[in-house]
């Protein structure tokens, strides 16, 4: 199962804590993880920093889903990028591969590779 996740507008750290619970359910219930695509593009402010993020790895660890997983971020703005960059060194603890992208197909191409 794939996800794609777009924040818009405002994002907070409850948009985050939200986003984290909704994807912990469904992987849950889909037994095994999804790959992640997450658009901050349209985000115009973001309001978190790294407690939401670091919350956000502790649910996944308290939640059992501590495997591995694969997540793309598309960052276009320095402090997108600056969050993504954040999630990203934080990720590399938790056995998750994180990559982040200037542009959604350079993202998807990264998280589904072509068949070998």
């Amino acid at each position: 199962m794939d996800v794609s996740v777009v924040f818009t507008g405002c994002a907070t750290s409850a948009d985050v804590a939200e986003v984290t619970c909704r994807m912990n359910d469904l992987d849950d219930k889909a037994g095994g993880l999804s790959n992640r695509l997450i658009d901050l593009t349209s985000a115009v402010e973001l309001q978190f920093g790294f407690e939401a993020v670091a919350d956000h790895f502790a649910r996944r660890r308290r939640d059992g889903l501590c495997r591995s997983a694969r997540i793309a971020l598309v960052a276009t703005s320095p402090v997108q990028y600056g969050i993504g960059r954040m999630f990203e060194m934080m990720s590399e603890q938790r056995h998750t591969s994180v990559a982040i992208f200037r542009d959604t197909p350079a993202a998807l191409r990264w998280l589904v590779p072509p068949p070998v």
